[in-house]
């Protein structure tokens, strides 16, 4: 398990469409909740099966729908201390969080995530879209305005593992 993927899964940036040219209007989404109360800066403890990590995360509002989040990360068993970053949105057709990041380990760890939520959920369970299976990887995470927690499960070598963490923001 990738430990980029345990502060945050990386997801799919979906491009979203603005019109046809023909002078059609679309009525504007409401803006989700969620990309208006991660911004700022997030100290961060994980707790899993090698052991405690900590992290650092810098969230920043790109637009309406997309949020960058920066992250430095602390070494856990044998992964080295990191930094990655990952491109979070909402695809408002859809009704689904997207997010697609990386990370600075050799090999060059990275990942896609979607999560099924309203506009409005503050709590959501992102499925691993890469490598294509769902049942691999799931991460829980509710938010708060000063506090993110979260959940997760997967299976590594046949063995079912799992791990939990919390942010508080500064």
């Amino acid at each position: 398990m990738s430990s980029s993927r345990s502060i945050l899964y990386a997801a799919y940036a979906v491009l979203f469409a603005i019109g046809s040219g023909v002078g059609l209007t679309r009525a504007a989404a409401q803006q989700p909740v969620l990309l208006t109360m991660t911004p700022g800066t997030w100290s961060c403890t994980y707790h899993g099966p090698k052991g405690t990590r900590d992290s650092t995360l810098t969230i920043t509002s790109q637009n309406a729908n997309w949020i960058l989040i920066a992250g430095k990360t602390g070494a856990y068993g044998a992964t080295p201390a990191h930094e990655g970053a990952t491109l979070f949105g909402y695809d408002d057709k859809k009704g689904e969080y997207v997010a697609m990041g990386g990370n600075t380990l050799p090999g060059g760890g990275w990942g896609l995530g979607i999560a099924k939520a309203s506009p409005t959920a503050t709590t959501m369970t992102f499925a691993g879209g890469y490598p294509p299976d769902p049942t691999h990887d799931k991460t829980t995470y509710t938010f708060t305005t000063s506090t993110i927690t979260y959940t997760e499960a997967w299976t590594e070598k046949g063995k079912a593992m799992s791990g939990h963490g919390s942010c508080r923001k500064q």
